[in-house]
Parts: C-alpha cells; sequence; structure tokens
C-alpha cells in the first residue's frame, strides 16, 4: 500500500491498496478481480477492513523493528 494524493479516498487515508505475488504479478481473487485499488472497500473482510484496526495511520507496527 501507499499513499495517494489527499483527494483520492479520504475515508480511507487516502491508501491505494494492492497486492502482489511473490513473482510480482498483480493478484486476483478467487473471481478474477484485480487486487489493487479500491477493492472490497466498505467490505467487512480484506485489506481495508483489516488495516482499519491498525492505528489512525493503517500502518501495522512489528514488535522486531530494529531500534
Amino acid at each position: 500500500m501507499f499513499r495517494r494524493t489527499a483527494d483520492y479516498d479520504p475515508e480511507n487515508a487516502d491508501w491505494y491498496w494492492v497486492k502482489h505475488l511473490p513473482d510480482g504479478a498483480l493478484d486476483q481473487t478467487p473471481d478474477g478481480v484485480a487486487m489493487a485499488r479500491q477493492v472490497a472497500k466498505g467490505m467487512d473482510e480484506g485489506c481495508i477492513a483489516c488495516h482499519k484496526s491498525a492505528w489512525e495511520d493503517m500502518v501495522f507496527a512489528s514488535g522486531h523493528l530494529a531500534a
């Protein structure tokens, strides 16, 4: 995920969501929808729904980060 311009998606802190496979290809849902942009916006499950449980910036931090 990365931040877009201030007017991209204010409801979701203007984040752009995308999931890539290890080979760099864009991942897809089981029904063939690309997992990018605002896919699953407003749904109870998915990238955005999970990240809303993180801090206000929607970013999870690891306790294993170097000090």
